[in-house]
């Protein structure tokens, strides 16, 4: 999530060929200042979509929801294999896509390296045996 703002450029140069074609006769007066805004809300609230998610499914986890440990431990391992791509494309690419800035760039692989550990975490048989003593502590003496 912090790498997201590292994203802006690479969003504002989608945004205003779009606002270009889908208003060719130039009903704003600003396509630049529209695809500024058009950027920046998307990043935001893709932001605020990324952590409602994470936490909720990190509160279903911690309340006892097996589904939710296996939707973590994936949904984490597809952002660690996105992760080893986009690395590959910065190293190996040849420049044809507009890369992440440097800073964002660490922050994306900090962020892979910190996906794959909690997809390790969430899919650890002793996170299973947590999970299972919590949905049987919840379910009262049966």
């Amino acid at each position: 999530m912090i790498a997201m703002p590292g994203s802006y450029w690479a969003a504002r140069d989608r945004a205003l060929p779009m606002l270009q074609e889908q208003y060719p006769n130039g009903e704003f007066s600003d396509p630049e200042t529209v695809a500024k805004m058009i950027a920046i809300s998307g990043i935001v609230i893709s932001c605020i979509i990324v952590v409602v998610l994470v936490a909720s499914l990190i509160l279903l986890l911690l309340r006892g929801k097996g589904w939710a440990r296996f939707l973590i431990g994936w949904i984490m391992a597809v952002l660690t294999v996105m992760m080893v791509f986009e690395v590959m494309d910065a190293v190996f690419g040849d420049g044809s896509q507009q890369t992440l800035p440097i800073w964002a760039m660490i922050a994306r692989i900090i962020g892979g390296v910190a996906a794959l550990g909690a997809s390790l975490a969430a899919l650890h048989p002793d996170t299973r045996k947590y999970v299972e003593q919590v949905a049987a502590f919840r379910r009262g003496p049966g």
